[in-house]
């Protein structure tokens, strides 16, 4: 009984050291005030799965002068959360790698949330907005000092976006507006990111 569990334990230990993680910022989604990591996991010489979860927080205050020389106030304010599971076939196969690296090919899903408004005196307007779609990409992943390394990934989502609207508008005179609106469209996704694989 003893020798069955210390095989069972030895092999679970080689099991685990076998496992390839990566854990990746990306540094060009600062840019449009998102937070954004991933995970990667490597299942075989050749695939891996990741999965991508960010938050999005753009706060402006801005004054805006109308026509009539009304100078106002105004906020704009966008918050939201992504997230993106993926599955990756990387073109040249793992050996003796602790983390995946190379050219590779991904299919992924997409989910999208925001929440947009727009606050002055005259303007109040929410917008709430989710998207769904599936996308395919290319990409490239380097490990340059250590488990340090970068990736660059390019993405083609065909995407179903779900609007919603409501407020008032001033355009010389203060109208209400609600409206909904449900569209198909292809988006593309850039990502830089900076990974750290063990």
């Amino acid at each position: 009984m003893r020798s069955k569990l210390l095989l069972i334990s030895v092999l679970f230990a080689a099991q685990c050291a076998a496992q390839s993680h990566v854990i990746k910022f990306d540094a060009f989604d600062l840019l449009s005030s998102r937070i954004s990591l991933s995970y990667e996991h490597l299942l075989g010489s050749q695939t891996s799965v990741q999965i991508t979860s960010g938050v999005l927080l753009d706060y402006s205050k801005q004054t805006i002068t109308y026509q009539p020389g009304i100078a106002l106030d105004s906020e704009d304010i966008s918050k939201g959360w992504r997230f993106i599971p993926e599955f990756r076939y990387y073109l040249t196969e793992m050996t003796n790698m602790k983390a995946p690296a190379g050219a590779h090919v991904n299919f992924s899903g997409l989910y999208e949330n925001e929440n947009s408004s727009f606050v002055n005196e005259l303007n109040n307007w929410t917008k709430t907005e989710q998207r769904v779609g599936v996308g395919a990409g290319l990409g490239m992943q380097w490990f340059f000092v250590r488990n340090l390394g970068m990736e660059l990934d390019f993405k083609i989502y065909t995407l179903y976006r779900f609007s919603d609207q409501s407020g008032n508008f001033y355009n010389g005179l203060i109208s209400p507006f609600e409206n909904s609106e449900i569209s198909r469209e292809f988006n593309s996704l850039f990502f830089g990111k900076i990974v750290y694989g063990f």
